[in-house]
């Protein structure tokens, strides 16, 4: 039986690479076509491969998630970004293979043959703006009658990435009410750029500003520049180290002035994937800062990201997230720290 189904499988790929011959095959040619182990082929357009899952649209039965490690071989004609577990690059369109485990991918002057087990990743690079943009948002909302404490949460994420660089925006905000006592408030805007290197090196700045309420901060604004490397990535987990520095303006409740300081910047972030439906995501994130001109003051910042999928693109999620600062202003805490849900989109 397997001696069969590979058979067919071969009889396959020879058909198509016969198609390849003829320029009036190549214009009929509309849709991107899978081909399963068992020798299946599935027409339609790939959207992206991504922690070993192939996003696949097609007409007949929508939008499919097809593991990797399922597709024998990828025929696709736009231009993609294929990244391997070594952080090599690679650009063209996806042509046929004879061989199982060999994904080759061509341009108008170059033609690769790589691996199939160490691609991690196959983005589409569209010239229109808005198929670049990936994001999420989540909104969460408590209330307890006993306490009359009311709790909102919102965060959004939104990325976008070209052949040679990477920016993305977030914003996470948290608001906390209580009959007899002030509102508190926690919240974080940052924009980010980055310049891709290969093997997985990247470089780039970033800005933003901080508010927490508890900490006795009322306004943090920082600008900051830094380097660093995906040290692990496949289809399973991503580890992301980086280090830098940046300089922050701060304004603070009991002072009536700003301060400036310079401090160092220490990143650490690892996800692990679930990648079979329903997905499920797991990431720990954790930035140190500190101090260089405030010498002996340590920032810390940590959280925890725990989403499940629900039904298509639709998550549950539960965040734990801690703010430590060992010194903050006279009569504010030291630290901060929090438990939120939410129900997210995924686009």
């Amino acid at each position: 039986m397997n001696a069969f189904l590979h058979g067919k499988s071969t009889f396959v790929r020879i058909i198509f690479l016969a198609g390849l011959h003829y320029p009036v095959a190549i214009l009929a040619q509309k849709t991107d076509v899978i081909i399963l182990n068992n020798g299946d082929q599935i027409t339609g357009e790939v959207k992206n491969l991504e922690y070993g899952l192939v996003t696949y649209k097609t007409d007949d039965a929508g939008t499919l998630n097809i593991k990797w490690d399922k597709i024998s071989s990828l025929i696709a004609k736009e231009t993609f970004e294929v990244e391997t577990a070594e952080g090599n690059l690679y650009f063209g369109s996806i042509l046929l293979s004879l061989l199982n485990d060999t994904l080759i991918v061509a341009s108008e002057n170059f033609r690769f043959e790589i691996a199939k087990s160490s691609v991690v990743s196959i983005i589409p690079i569209k010239n229109k703006f808005f198929k670049r943009l990936d994001g999420s948002v989540g909104v969460g909302f408590s209330y307890t009658k006993a306490t009359t404490l009311a709790q909102l949460n919102f965060n959004t994420a939104i990325q976008y990435r070209t052949r040679k660089m990477g920016t993305s925006i977030s914003y996470d905000g948290n608001f906390s009410t209580q009959e007899e006592a002030s509102t508190t408030r926690r919240q974080e805007l940052y924009y980010q750029w980055q310049r891709l290197l290969p093997g997985r090196w990247f470089f780039g700045f970033q800005t933003g500003f901080e508010q927490n309420s508890e900490l006795g901060l009322d306004l943090r604004i920082n600008l900051g520049v830094g380097g660093g490397r995906n040290m692990i990535q496949n289809n399973r987990n991503v580890f992301l180290a980086l280090i830098g520095f940046q300089g922050i303006s701060e304004w603070l409740s009991e002072e009536a002035e700003s301060s400036r300081d310079l401090e160092g910047i220490i990143t650490l972030n690892y996800s692990l994937f679930k990648y079979d439906s329903p997905k499920s995501n797991i990431s720990v994130k954790a930035n140190a800062f500190p101090g260089i001109t405030d010498w002996g003051r340590l920032r810390v910042n940590t959280s925890m990201n725990i989403s499940q999928e629900i039904i298509k693109d639709f998550t549950i999620g539960l965040t734990f997230y801690s703010s430590f600062d060992n010194q903050p202003p006279e009569g504010s805490e030291k630290s901060d720290w929090g438990v939120t849900t939410t129900i997210g989109y995924t686009f």
